[in-house]
């Protein structure tokens, strides 16, 4: 794995996280507060979406250095447009982070870190990095077949890597 691997997933993981929000965009709108509609699938929607944002931000903030002790609060991004801001602003500090690696040599780098229940751990970043990839891909996921639960099979967007692939093979 090189930077530029790292770079390319990355971008793939954006291109998938904007079209979750398109999603949830097209099913609910902009400003609907996913967590009072009484719905539970509905809710588990907008938590799987929040534990990706709230995922990507443990990660980075370990990889910085800081172990997180609580992880985000999904009550705190209740509507899509909510959610859509929330992967923005984590989007950008990644990219701030991802700035700071000068050669492959700084994928080894190994990361320590505690849980949030205080367990100690050390590993290689590049392994971190492949985790919040593969780990989003896993949820989003799931809120796709909480989408098709709901019959709201026309808003689904694939968000499979070969998409994306595509998608760059076609850009001028």
């Amino acid at each position: 794995m090189n930077l530029e691997d790292v770079r390319t997933l990355y971008l793939y993981n954006d291109w998938a996280n904007d079209r979750l929000v398109q999603m949830l965009y097209t099913v609910f709108g902009e400003e609907t507060d996913l967590r009072a509609t009484g719905d539970a699938q509905t809710l588990a929607i907008q938590e799987a979406a929040v534990h990706i944002i709230g995922s990507q931000w443990m990660w980075r903030s370990r990889c910085l250095g800081i172990s997180p002790t609580a992880r985000m609060d999904a009550s705190e991004y209740p509507t899509p447009l909510a959610i859509r801001f929330a992967f923005g602003a984590e989007r950008a500090r990644f990219w701030g982070y991802f700035e700071t690696m000068t050669s492959d040599d700084d994928l080894n780098r190994i990361v320590a870190f505690k849980t949030t229940e205080g367990v100690p751990y050390e590993i290689p970043l590049y392994q971190i990095l492949q985790h919040v990839i593969t780990h989003g891909g896993y949820h989003r996921g799931q809120i796709t077949g909480r989408l098709l639960d709901r019959g709201d099979e026309e808003a689904i967007l694939s968000t499979d890597l070969i998409g994306f692939y595509r998608e760059l093979q076609e850009r001028p």
